[in-house]
């Protein structure tokens, strides 16, 4: 530690004696090491100071790192936390996933199973239609042949002397009984025009048109005039004629293909019906009229072929007079 001094050069030069050469060691010995200590003390308090500078910056940053590693460790906490979080709700996605793709497969399978329903059904409408087709052809014939019929019936109603009388009994007998054909508020003067209108209410029924209110009157009267035994004849064993009264008086809608298809079947069913009704309704009032006026058209023809006694004694009397 201490700084030796090197007086060789002194030594060498052979100026000073061996006592001043002694002397002069001692002396610069001395002053250097006085020197050395003194300026050691400095530098360890200088050394010091140094050393407690960084220790309190050393200690400001551990506590830095203390508290950063703190925070440190909560952000991972909360992380964990979360990542728990993440897979609770990744499991729960994945049920819901194998849920719908389990309710894709069942829809599917119901969605097969309901096309072939509907095909089906539009299968059995359709052989319903052809039926109901036919039933019309046979509608129109019965209704031509009804028509000459009454032609025939009113051209041989009566012997050639009595056509006059018998045709006034005939215009009387059709116009006091024309109350007897009003249906639903309208009223049929012969069965041309029952035949007519029931025939612009199956144009329009086939085409998905709805009733207007008069032609809905005349439906609902003659079904509940009507047979439940004959319209399940033309429903078919799956119908449902109370279905036809709801349809009728428009509380039920037609939206889908189905129920449009299953409408329009009703309506040209409703129309069948109400068509035959009206004609055994007219056939009977037709009878009724022809029989009228046949028994009034003896009665009268009987009084013209036996006329009064006095009446004929009358005339003989006149006879001889003028001869």
């Amino acid at each position: 530690m201490f700084r030796r001094i090197s007086v060789s050069n002194y030594k060498n030069s052979g100026s000073l004696s061996g006592f001043q050469w002694e002397a002069l060691c001692r002396a610069t010995n001395t002053t250097v090491r006085a020197r050395g200590i003194i300026g050691w003390a400095t530098g360890w308090k200088e050394a010091k100071e140094e050393v407690d500078k960084e220790n309190s910056s050393l200690s400001r940053r551990v506590r830095e790192l203390e508290d950063d590693t703190a925070e440190h460790l909560q952000t991972v906490a909360d992380l964990q936390k979360e990542l728990q979080r993440v897979r609770s709700e990744l499991v729960r996605s994945q049920s819901r996933v194998n849920a719908l793709q389990s309710d894709k497969r069942a829809l599917e399978i119901n969605k097969h199973e309901a096309v072939a329903t509907v095909r089906q059904q539009y299968d059995r409408a359709d052989r319903q239609a052809e039926s109901l087709r036919a039933i019309l052809v046979e509608i129109h014939n019965l209704t031509s042949a009804s028509v000459s019929d009454d032609t025939r019936a009113h051209s041989v109603r009566a012997p050639a002397s009595d056509v006059e009388s018998v045709s006034h009994a005939a215009e009387d007998a059709h116009e006091n009984a024309s109350d007897a054909l009003t249906i639903g508020g309208i009223k049929f003067a012969s069965l041309k025009e029952v035949s007519e209108y029931c025939s612009m209410i199956m144009q329009t029924a086939p085409l998905g048109h709805e009733l207007v209110g008069e032609e809905r009157s005349v439906l609902v009267e003659l079904l509940q005039r009507g047979s439940q035994d004959l319209l399940r004849r033309i429903l078919g064993e799956d119908g449902d004629p109370s279905q036809l009264r709801i349809f009728i008086t428009g509380h039920e809608e037609s939206t889908s293909p189905t129920r449009k298809h299953f409408a329009v079947k009703l309506k040209l069913s409703v129309t069948y019906f109400s068509y035959r009704r009206c004609i055994a309704n007219i056939r009977r009032s037709e009878e009724a009229r022809v029989q009228k006026a046949q028994n009034a058209s003896k009665s009268t023809s009987r009084r013209r072929r036996n006329p009064p006694k006095m009446l004929s004694e009358s005339f003989e009397e006149l006879t001889r007079i003028s001869d």
